[in-house]
């Protein structure tokens, strides 16, 4: 019966999910799901019986790791350490068969835990979209300024912060109107010069007006709040460890850096500043720095910490 009430409720707590189960009377203990869609985040559960400083989680594919990420501290309870990991799967990756590699480091017991889940295929949408003379010569310009600011997006979104618990919860739409394109969507740029590039889509465009009041996902903290050349005026927010959301193309920023928000602030206004082709919002959320379907974090709660502390172990 405990191990039953256990998965039960880790598919509540873990969007949904089913899992393998590793018998927690013998710990540690591992709970990995057999399969993850391709643009969702890989949700693992682990219980220690003694403090660990460090669990990494890599994903590999024939012998060679394709993405990693840390688990982090969830609490203790009943003298047993809980530690949850998320891990982006990328939405262009190959559905199919990889491993699951889960290494604990710094506690007195080893942990070394290994096994196979398939990702499995989702299908999305193609569009086209052409591009007038100055929205060309900015896609494609050399800027120095644009590949700094690539660099420092990158060290933003891979940073961990273990004790970044702002929000677990089911996310707030930013704002309301159409979604104009999806996630996952496999774009087509048509340049001015009858060139092309193909790219893919790694949020959720909301067209609304210019002005629009554009609202925080979730509680968190601000980690960028500034112009950038291709995606304009630019909000991020930190809501877990290594779980943030974008706002791109504002016309008006609200917030400042490491200002603390709440879920439904407003944080700036909608616009059509950087590469835009008309007024919108572009919404993106980065788990482990791989962008993954915002969607799932309107129904879903992102994890369950009072359920976890409060039951999951419960005797």
């Amino acid at each position: 019966m405990k191990s039953l009430k256990i998965i039960l409720l880790l598919n509540i707590i873990l969007i949904g999910c089913v899992y393998t189960y590793a018998d927690s009377s013998t710990l540690p203990a591992v709970l990995v799901p057999p399969s993850v869609r391709r643009g969702y985040p890989l949700k693992t559960l682990i219980l220690m019986s003694d403090s660990v400083s460090n669990i990494l989680i890599e994903l590999l594919h024939g012998g060679s790791v394709l993405f990693k990420t840390h688990a982090f501290p969830a609490g203790t309870t009943k003298n047993k350490h809980i530690w949850i990991g998320l891990l982006g799967i990328p939405s262009y990756l190959e559905p199919g068969a990889y491993s699951i590699r889960i290494i604990g480091e710094g506690g007195a017991r080893e942990l070394r835990y290994r096994r196979t889940v398939n990702v499995i295929n989702v299908r999305y949408n193609h569009e086209k979209i052409s591009l007038n003379t100055s929205l060309t010569e900015l896609r494609n310009r050399k800027d120095p300024l644009v590949k700094e600011q690539t660099k420092e997006l990158i060290k933003i979104l891979f940073n961990f912060d273990k004790n970044a618990l702002f929000n677990t919860g089911v996310f707030f739409k930013p704002v309301e109107g159409r979604m104009s394109a999806r996630f996952g969507d496999r774009r087509l740029y048509s340049y001015a010069d009858n060139r092309t590039a193909h790219s893919i889509h790694n949020g959720i465009d909301f067209a609304v007006p210019v002005g629009t009041p554009v609202h925080a996902c979730g509680d968190g903290r601000v980690v960028f709040a500034d112009n950038r050349v291709i995606t304009g005026k630019s909000v991020i927010i930190e809501h877990l460890p290594e779980v943030y959301s974008i706002y791109y193309h504002l016309s008006k920023i609200d917030v400042r850096k490491d200002e603390l928000v709440k879920r439904g602030k407003i944080i700036g206004e909608s616009g059509v500043s950087g590469l835009a082709t008309g007024p919108h919002l572009h919404w993106e959320v980065r788990v482990s720095g791989v962008a993954v379907d915002p969607e799932i974090f309107l129904k879903n709660k992102i994890i369950d910490k009072s359920l976890i502390l409060s039951n999951i172990l419960e005797q």
